[in-house]
């Protein structure tokens, strides 16, 4: 279980490096932001289908699900450069809070993709090792939205 959790570790520190080439050359950090959180949507989705009575469970495409969510978190907080507070389409509902509490988005998306690793190295273990550490994903993501999500257009 240690060697799971250290690979994961290196993954998402070389992740963060990588991150940070990226983040410095994306033209559109709406769409960027958009599409990561549509992808962390699907990968939830796949989860939540598994962890359903009577569900058939797979335990790789449950650690590939996770192990997106892990990298996506990675990027994300340096997505929110100066100017990209408005447009997009349809329009972002990121709200302005973020960039005044940029250091809690930070942190959050932390949070989420440690959690989200450590539940990707649980779903080897089977389907109620992932049930009790997907427990701890889930709340991640709707505690973010309720301060840094508007509603939909």
């Amino acid at each position: 279980m240690r060697i799971r959790v250290l690979v994961g570790t290196v993954v998402a520190a070389a992740t963060a490096l990588a991150s940070i080439a990226y983040a410095q050359t994306v033209s559109d950090p709406i769409a960027v932001r958009k599409g990561i959180m549509q992808s962390n949507g699907a990968s939830v989705g796949i989860i939540n289908a598994m962890l359903q009575p009577g569900a058939a469970y797979d335990a790789a495409a449950a650690t590939a699900a996770l192990t997106t969510i892990a990298g996506n978190m990675v990027r994300f907080p340096m997505l929110f450069p100066e100017g990209s507070q408005t447009g997009g389409t349809p329009a972002t509902r990121a709200l302005p809070a973020i960039w005044a509490n940029l250091a809690d988005v930070q942190a959050r998306a932390a949070k989420l993709s440690t959690d989200a690793a450590t539940a990707a190295n649980a779903a080897a273990d089977g389907v109620e090792s992932l049930r009790a550490a997907f427990a701890e994903v889930s709340p991640n993501c709707g505690g973010c939205h309720q301060l840094y999500r508007g509603p939909a257009a």
